[in-house]
């Protein structure tokens, strides 16, 4: 296991992952979710790796050389002996994703990519105030920061009817934040990746699933890969924001299931 595939921090669930394959979830720290999950939820019956993104970063390596996450992930699935694996990737998460299928085709079965964009100037990018949020807001506190980020990553709707949501999601932020300068390079990161041109390249199954009020990363991102990727399913979420996966759970958990299950995909 090498050094980049070393500062992975590994969250390896009770019970786990896919039908025959593994599955990996690349976690960052903005839409962290509970892993618990239940008998009919996604990781029931599989071995479900959880990534959470190393914090350790150079900036000069990320900037000049993009998500170099990806080796990270190629590195953990090598040291456990996992020569396949289905990829989700969530927001930041899903570029990773990107990258690593794009890096290692060899290693992806299935590819679900989850609110993200592939970058470029293809792309739509962060409006003004979501750019604001994200970035000078951090002066306030991390516990601020993150107050201010609830009507970012739900919906108005789904915040109307589950107040309490908004509250239970800050304290899991607040329970491992990331320190600032790891936060900073992350950003650098993400304003420097692009996929774009190599979506077509992507020869896996693909499923990219969004929801349409995701005020962070806009879902016409997610339309365009789908139309980029060689026969790509494309999943809008009605109504759902950025965290469509904690807002429409049971239906999350069962599209991500029946997709990676379905032999024919």
């Amino acid at each position: 296991m090498g050094e980049a595939a070393g500062a992975a921090v590994l969250a390896e669930h009770r019970r786990q992952a896919v039908a025959q394959a593994d599955l990996v979830i690349e976690l960052p720290e903005s839409v962290a979710v509970d892993l618990d999950a239940g008998d009919d939820e996604v990781g029931a019956g599989q071995r479900l790796l959880a990534v959470d993104i190393r914090r350790d970063l150079d900036a000069q390596l990320i900037v000049l050389h993009g998500l170099h996450f990806a080796d990270d992930t190629a590195g953990l699935l090598q040291a456990l002996d996992i020569n396949q694996a289905n990829v989700f990737g969530i927001s930041m998460g899903g570029m990773i994703a990107l990258e690593f299928v794009c890096q290692h085709p060899e290693l992806v079965k299935k590819l679900i990519l989850g609110c993200t964009t592939p970058g470029g100037r293809n792309s739509v990018v962060l409006g003004k105030d979501a750019h604001e949020v994200m970035t000078s807001n951090r002066k306030l506190g991390l516990e601020q920061f993150y107050h201010k980020m609830i009507p970012w990553v739900f919906s108005v709707d789904f915040l109307a009817h589950n107040p309490h949501m908004g509250e239970q999601w800050l304290a899991l932020q607040l329970e491992n934040p990331t320190p600032d300068y790891s936060y900073q390079r992350q950003w650098e990161a993400t304003m420097h990746h692009n996929t774009f041109r190599r979506l077509p390249q992507i020869s896996v199954p693909t499923l990219v699933i969004t929801g349409s009020e995701d005020k962070l990363i806009p879902p016409q991102n997610s339309e365009l890969m789908a139309r980029e990727i060689p026969g790509a399913k494309l999943v809008m979420m009605e109504g759902a924001g950025h965290c469509f996966f904690v807002e429409r759970a049971e239906e999350t958990n069962k599209i991500i299931r029946d997709f990676i299950k379905n032999k024919t995909d």
